[in-house]
């Protein structure tokens, strides 16, 4: 009744499977080994920077306690990455732009 008709089929599967397998490993060393060199300049752009603050200090005053030998006093900071400095003009004008609005409003206080 049945013949040996699923020997055609298995080889058919495993050859699917086989095209399958080596689809993915193909597309694996492509990730891996051809295009090593773009996610290693992709990674050298998203660098970390790291800020040490500390924390405020107390006020220091004379022995009497009433005049100050040390106070804080907030200040602002401003950098630029070098690597992430392309456009010199527009940076320019913003920073001028920017610090003459601080200092405008440092000195109303």
């Amino acid at each position: 009744m049945f013949k040996n008709d699923y020997k055609p089929r298995v080889v058919i599967v495993f050859f699917v499977f086989i095209l399958f397998y080596l689809i993915i490993f193909t597309r694996l060393y492509i990730l891996q080994i051809y295009g090593k060199n773009f996610f290693k300049n992709l990674a050298n752009q998203q660098y970390l920077v790291e800020l040490k603050t500390s924390p405020s200090r107390g006020k220091v005053y004379d022995r009497t306690g009433k005049n100050p030998l040390a106070l804080n006093i907030q200040t602002y900071s401003a950098f630029i990455l070098p690597k992430q400095f392309q456009e010199k003009n527009k940076t320019l004008t913003f920073l001028k732009k920017k610090l003459q609005a601080c200092i405008y409003k440092n000195s109303k206080v």
